[in-house]
């Protein structure tokens, strides 16, 4: 019996591993001064991280802006963020773009995001100039750990033969 309830603690603990949701963090490297009016883009491709498409549950984007040197002004700086389709829930405007800035990805985006793996992400400037370091993905997905698990008839017939072993060693003792 002892043998049945380690095995039975094995297998649910190996199904338990196999549900938490997984991360995937996807680096841009942006490295651009942006200038009045100016404006600058990337594609964040979450397939180089063996993206399973459909599977992402959410994701939030980072990014990382930091001040050119003219400090005088930059209180009224001001960046305009488009994250995949412009609409409501996506990107913003950003007063003194000189610290980071996070934003979780809307509905729209993050359906584009199942689709392909990809996010279009623009930043503008409406007022003064800044410099924009990394852009930091961070996606929830489905999928925690991308193994082979055994099908459920591979797990019944590992089952029957414990079953059975324990069954003759009852018998002959």
């Amino acid at each position: 019996m002892k043998l049945f309830k380690s095995f039975v603690l094995l297998v649910a603990s190996l199904v338990s591993v196999n549900s938490f949701a997984g991360l995937i963090n996807d680096i841009e490297t942006v490295n651009k001064t942006v200038a009045f009016s100016q404006q600058v883009s990337w594609v964040h491709n979450i397939l180089e991280h063996d993206f399973a498409l459909g599977s992402a549950e959410s994701a939030t984007i980072t990014i990382q802006f930091r001040d050119d040197k003219d400090p005088w002004y930059a209180p009224l700086e001001t960046a305009l963020i488009q994250i995949g389709f412009f609409d409501l829930e996506d990107g913003g405007i950003f007063l003194a773009p000189t610290s980071d800035w996070s934003g979780n990805l809307g509905f729209s985006s993050l359906l584009k995001l199942n689709a392909d793996g990809t996010l279009f992400v623009e930043v503008t400037s409406l007022l003064g100039d800044f410099f924009i370091a990394n852009s930091t993905l961070a996606v929830t997905t489905k999928d925690a750990v991308v193994t082979k698990v055994p099908e459920p008839s591979t797990w019944a017939l590992m089952l029957l033969c414990l079953l059975g072993v324990a069954a003759v060693r009852k018998i002959r003792a």
